[in-house]
Parts: C-alpha cells; sequence; structure tokens
C-alpha cells in the first residue's frame, strides 16, 4: 500500500526541489511534490499549497488513485494550516470519497479522514470532527494493522476528550492500551495511557491521573524521544500541584522547563507560569516573582497576548499574598487591558474573514472609481487648454475669469457625481452583505439541525454498540472461565489416574518387599519409610486432586470433604463430631481453588492436633456468613493450653510452627485467623474469609 512520502520525511527542503529538478519518474515526482508540502507549512502555506495543487494535476494524468488520495490528504493539511482559508480544505472531502477504488487503500482513507477531522478541530466544529474520525476508525479496521488501528482510535478517543465526552474517551482510550499491549508497540501504550491520565484530572481524580501519568513518564523515560519525555514530565509535575505535592510538582516542571529550553519548543512560556503559580502555593513568594517574570519575558519575545494576561494575573496574586498591593495592582491593570486587547482580537479573527470575502469587491470598486476620476481629470485639461486658447485670441482677464468659473462649476458637478456614485456603491454593498448575513444566518440554522440529527443518530449507535461490546466481553469471560475449568479437569485427572497410581504402586511394592524381607530390620524400616512417605504423598495429591477440580468449586463439596475427613480421623478414636452449616446457602456460594484448598488444610491441621494432643471426646464446627464472610469455628473439649505462652516442652502444635502455619494459610486468601485455650477448658480455632 501507498503510504505517501516516507522516503523523504527526512530531508530539507533544499534536497527535496534538488531531488524534484533531476527527477523523471511522475510518481516520485508526485511524491516530491507532497513531501516538500509538509515540509514547507505551517510556515509557508501558500508554497505547499502550490506543490500540492502540482501533484494533484500530475497524479490525474497518471490515473493513480492512491496518489491521488495522498494529494488530497496533502491538500486538506494545508489549507487546515492557512488562517480564514479552512473551509477550503472540506472542498476536496467530496473529490475524495468520489475516487473510484479508495477501498483499495483503507490506512490512505484513515489517514486522509484523520486531516479532515483535525481540520474541523482546529476550528471547534467537535461533532464534525467526531463523524469524519469516525469514519477513518472504520477505514483503520480494514487494515488488520493494529498500529493503524489503535492510531485512529486514539485520535477518536483523544476527540471525544477535547468535547467533554469523558465517559467515551476512557472506553476508546483504554480499548487503545490494549491493542498497543496485544501489539507490543509501546508508544501506542504509552499514548493511551496519557490520554486516560488527562481524562482523570480532568474530572479531578488526581490519584487515577497520577497513576497513568506515571506509566506514561516510565515509557518516555525507557525510550529516546525528548519531546514524549518533556510532555511526561510536564503532566506529572501538573498532577502532583494538584495533588498538593508542591515539592514533587516543582521537581518535575522544572525538568519539564530544562527540556523545553533543549528542545526549543514553543512551551516554556507554560512551564513559568505554572512554577510561578506552584512557588506562590508552597508559600515561596520570590520564587514565584522570579518565574513570573520570566514567564512575562517569553511572552514579550514571542508576542503572545494571552500568555502575557494569565501571567500578570498570576504576579498580581502572587504580590497581593506578599503585601505590594500597589505592585500587585498594576499587574491587575496590566492583565484586563490584555483581556480586553484577547477579546478584540478574537472579535477581530470573527469578522476578517467576511472582510476577506468582501476585499476583492472593495478593490474592484475603488479602481473604477479611480479609473473614472483620471477620465474627469484628461477632459478638463483638454478644456483648459482649449480655454486658454480662446482666452489668448480675445480679452485674457476676461476669458480668464470666465475659466475659472467654468472649473468651479465643473468641479462642483463633479464632485457631486462622485459622491452620488459613491453613496450608491456603499447602499449596494450594504444591501449585498446584508442579503450574505441572512443566507448565512439560514445556513447556520440549517447546519445546526443537520448536527442535531448526527448527534441523536451517534447517541443510538453508540448505545447499541456498547451494548454489543457488553455482551461480547460477557460471552468472552464465561469462554475463558470455561477454558479454565476444563484445563483444571485435565489436570486433576492426569494427576490421580499418571501420579496417584504412580504412588499407590510404590506404596504395595513397599508393603510387599517389608513382607518379604522379615529377617533383615534394617530393610522393614526403610521399606516403612517408604510406604508411609508415598502414602502421605499420595494424601497430599488427593488433596491438590481435589482443590484443581472445578466440579469442587462449591461449599457444599468443600463441607462435605471436611465431614468426610472427620468420620475417618476421629470415629476410630471414639471423639464425636458436628457440624452447624444451617445459614449457608449450599447451592449458591462459590469458593475458589485457592479458598478451598487454604481452607481445607487449616481445618486438616486442626484435626491432626486435636487428635495428637488435645485429648478430646467431643469436636464442633460451625460454619456461617456474617456481613460478606465466611466464618468458620472450630472448638473441642479437650487439655487445651496457655495460648498466650506457646512453647515450654507442650509439643509442635503448641510451640509456634503449627500455628504459624494455619495463620499464614489465612492470611493468603486475605481471611483473619485466631486461637483461643485455656488449660483443662478446650482450644477455639476461629477463622474468618472474605467472600
Amino acid at each position: 500500500m501507498m503510504m505517501g512520502s516516507p522516503c523523504f520525511s527526512q530531508s530539507s527542503a533544499d534536497d527535496l526541489l534538488k531531488k524534484l529538478a533531476s527527477s523523471k519518474d511522475n510518481r516520485e515526482i508526485i511524491l516530491l511534490h507532497n513531501a516538500l508540502a509538509e515540509n514547507l507549512f505551517p510556515t509557508r502555506v501558500d508554497e505547499a499549497i502550490a506543490h500540492c495543487y502540482s501533484g494533484l494535476k500530475l497524479s490525474k494524468t497518471m490515473a493513480s488513485d492512491s496518489l491521488e488520495i495522498v494529494c488530497y490528504k496533502c491538500l486538506i493539511n494545508a489549507y487546515g494550516e492557512k488562517p480564514y482559508f479552512e473551509d477550503s480544505a472540506f472542498t476536496f472531502i467530496r473529490p475524495f470519497e468520489a475516487v473510484r477504488s479508495a477501498d483499495k487503500y483503507p490506512q490512505l482513507q484513515s489517514e486522509t479522514y484523520l486531516a479532515i477531522a483535525t481540520t474541523y478541530t482546529q476550528l471547534h466544529e467537535y461533532d464534525k470532527a467526531i463523524y469524519y474520525q469516525q469514519k477513518g476508525v472504520e477505514k483503520a479496521d480494514l487494515t488488520d494493522n493494529y498500529v493503524i488501528i489503535g492510531t485512529a482510535k486514539n485520535a477518536l478517543a483523544d476527540l471525544y476528550r477535547k468535547s467533554g465526552h469523558l465517559d467515551e474517551a476512557l472506553i476508546l482510550f483504554r480499548e487503545v492500551a490494549y491493542i498497543g499491549e496485544k501489539a507490543n508497540d509501546l508508544s501506542l501504550v504509552a499514548l493511551s495511557n496519557r490520554g486516560i491520565g488527562v481524562c482523570y484530572d480532568l474530572r479531578k481524580d488526581y490519584r487515577n491521573a497520577e497513576h497513568y501519568f506515571f506509566l506514561v513518564l516510565g515509557f518516555a523515560l525507557r525510550g529516546s524521544n525528548k519531546r514524549q519525555l518533556w510532555s511526561a514530565y510536564s503532566n506529572y509535575g501538573l498532577v502532583q500541584w494538584h495533588l498538593k505535592n508542591y515539592s514533587e510538582a516543582i521537581h518535575y516542571l522544572l525538568l519539564s522547563y530544562h527540556l523545553a529550553n533543549d528542545l526549543h519548543v514553543g512551551t516554556i512560556g507554560i512551564c513559568t507560569m505554572n512554577l510561578c503559580a506552584v512557588y506562590r502555593e508552597k508559600g515561596d513568594l520570590d520564587s514565584s516573582v522570579y518565574w513570573g517574570n520570566i514567564a512575562l519575558d517569553d511572552g514579550i519575545k514571542n508576542n503572545q497576548a494571552k500568555a502575557l494576561s494569565i501571567t500578570h494575573g498570576e504576579l498580581s496574586e502572587t504580590y497581593k499574598n506578599k503585601g505590594d498591593y500597589k505592585t500587585a495592582y498594576e499587574h491587575l491593570l496590566a492583565h484586563d487591558s490584555l483581556e480586553i486587547i484577547q477579546k478584540d482580537m478574537e472579535h477581530d479573527k470573527t469578522v476578517s474573514e467576511l472582510e476577506t470575502k468582501f476585499k476583492t469587491k472593495e478593490n474592484q470598486a475603488q479602481v473604477n472609481l479611480l479609473s473614472k476620476e483620471n477620465e474627469l481629470k484628461k477632459l478638463l485639461l483638454k478644456k483648459q487648454a482649449g480655454d486658454l486658447k480662446i482666452a489668448e485670441q480675445n480679452d485674457e482677464q476676461q476669458k480668464k475669469t470666465a475659466l475659472l468659473n467654468a472649473l468651479e462649476i465643473q468641479n462642483k458637478k463633479t464632485q457631486l457625481e462622485n459622491l452620488n456614485k459613491l453613496q450608491q456603491l456603499k447602499e449596494r454593498e450594504k444591501f449585498s452583505e446584508i442579503n450574505l448575513l441572512n443566507k448565512e444566518k439560514k445556513l447556520q440554522e440549517t447546519e445546526a439541525g443537520r448536527q442535531k440529527i448526527q448527534k441523536n443518530l451517534f447517541i443510538l449507535g453508540f448505545l447499541f454498540v456498547s451494548i454489543i461490546g457488553v455482551f461480547a466481553f460477557y460471552r468472552y469471560r464465561q469462554n475463558t472461565k470455561q477454558k479454565q475449568e476444563a484445563e483444571r479437569a485435565r489436570i486433576s485427572r492426569d494427576l490421580h489416574d499418571d501420579v496417584g497410581a504412580t504412588l499407590g504402586s510404590i506404596s504395595i511394592y513397599s508393603e510387599v518387599a517389608k513382607n518379604k524381607s522379615v529377617n533383615n530390620s534394617e530393610i522393614t524400616d526403610v521399606l516403612t519409610k517408604i510406604g508411609d512417605s508415598s502414602r502421605d504423598m499420595l494424601e497430599k495429591m488427593n488433596d491438590i486432586v481435589w482443590a484443581v477440580n472445578p466440579k469442587n468449586d462449591t461449599a457444599e463439596q468443600l463441607i462435605q470433604r471436611m465431614k468426610n475427613f472427620a468420620a475417618v480421623m476421629l470415629t476410630p478414636k471414639n471423639i464425636l463430631f458436628d457440624f452447624e452449616t444451617r445459614s449457608i446457602i449450599l447451592d449458591e456460594l462459590k469458593l475458589d481453588m485457592q479458598k478451598r484448598k487454604n481452607i481445607f488444610l487449616i481445618y486438616k491441621e486442626a484435626i491432626h492436633n486435636i487428635i495428637k494432643y488435645a485429648d478430646a471426646k467431643q469436636v464442633n464446627l460451625k460454619m456461617n456468613i456474617q456481613s460478606s464472610k465466611l466464618a468458620i469455628e472450630i472448638t473441642d473439649d479437650g487439655v487445651g493450653f496457655n495460648s498466650l505462652s506457646f512453647g515450654k516442652g507442650r509439643g509442635a502444635p503448641y510451640n509456634g510452627n503449627g500455628i504459624r502455619n494455619m495463620n499464614d494459610r489465612a492470611t493468603e486468601i486475605r481471611g483473619l485467623f485466631k486461637i483461643t485455650s485455656e488449660t483443662n477448658k478446650g482450644t477455639q480455632i476461629h477463622l474468618s474469609i472474605p467472600v
């Protein structure tokens, strides 16, 4: 696919002109014209437009649709950079969309729609910008290229952010981050995270904004793009300011300022204004004045009235805090004056386009008027010459008087005629201007109605897409869960069939060998240990198989296994046991593998300890739900122990290790474990787990 002029992107204008002069290949000539245009704007827009037209004219002779689309894209970009002529960019939308085989080049279509959306954004017409960028996203989807799709969707998300649709922007930015991770494109991930951070910052959710700006800073520090690093420093410094972390804010804003100096970007004034405000809030008023004066110097140097107005306002607040009310008042006056100038400039910008439209007519009228005045002067000169000749033949004094009277009458007559013509011309222009304003008003009303319809259609479409997206996400989660459960079931079967069979065989073989070597005590001891170890391993493996199997992910299965284990362990010891689970809805309570495993192992350790050390006659277990937590209580009527002084020859469970293991397992599943006991008063174990 043809992508514009990437091979010439690093060349200077002079190099491109030399290549253009020597090139004989029409395709290369078209690409060179477009590369020159991109190199020349925004400083030399008219030259850039001329090169775009040259490329477009040549592309039409070649009948190359891809090259023609590239030229339309370049023209839209060029006119978008020319003040008061942005509307001219939109005249190329229809011919661009009319290119017959345009659908063969979805990437070029996506880039051209981005150029159209960018021009509408400069005019603050966000609804139209979003409309065309959505078209760009549709075309990008056809490329199956994650980077192209992510770039297009990031631009659309940025438009939602600028137009105040923060919820839609966040959804799209997160989707772009996912696409960037899938494509392993860190720059795309960083760009989307920055967008998410800006959205949270606009919502005043500064903690979340800090998190995402920190991620962006990490990406920028690992990369080599200094402009991205400058932006990351600036964003992170601003969010620290909002969080009142003034020292951190100053640190990163200073890094941003020094990097802006190195890069020679036009944002030094913004950095210094921010530093002025942060130092003031911190209470360092002298530093605030210092940075405010630097911001003023930069605003004067670059003739930035808006920046100067903001800086004077910041300095006014700083001097007011210092108690220097005279200087504060002077800066406030300067701020108000610049605000008025700024409003006048905005008003002039609004009417300048209308003035430009009438400029040609006005100049033509002035030329016609001057031409008529010159003709009248020539006629007067001829008449003067004829009168002088008559005066010489007759009485010179009388003729001279008559000539003066005639000239005076003629001058008055000419002035009157000129005034009448000028008045008529002004009235015609005024009438034309009124008609034009009425037409523009009707056009604006029609456009407003169309935009309202588009907005309603967009909302309906967005709701439909959101519903489809939620349903797709739900299906994806269900499919993923089913796959995980199938995998767990397979692992459970493999462990049971393969490892279980092997351990069972080892146990049987060790018993057979032990029976055949009864006369050799050493071999018998070894074989006994092998048999005991294999049986212990087999028991542990059975616990793992039970925990992994997804069919056991219910409280009902857990309780059943606990009852079975108690029956096997306690009944031979003549220990009675009772389970109370009346408040648990067994079919509805789900427990994941980690929780089931740790609950059962804690319970298993407790039963073993009761059998070995408690000398109990009765064991009770209670399970119920309390405040969204599963509460388990295990009690016995055994000899108990002093729970405040572990150790002192009481055996392994009471020297701290067994209890610590049970406590660690509870912590692993975010539960609370507590054991209380007194000598000859039994032991109580309490376990609380969030469900």
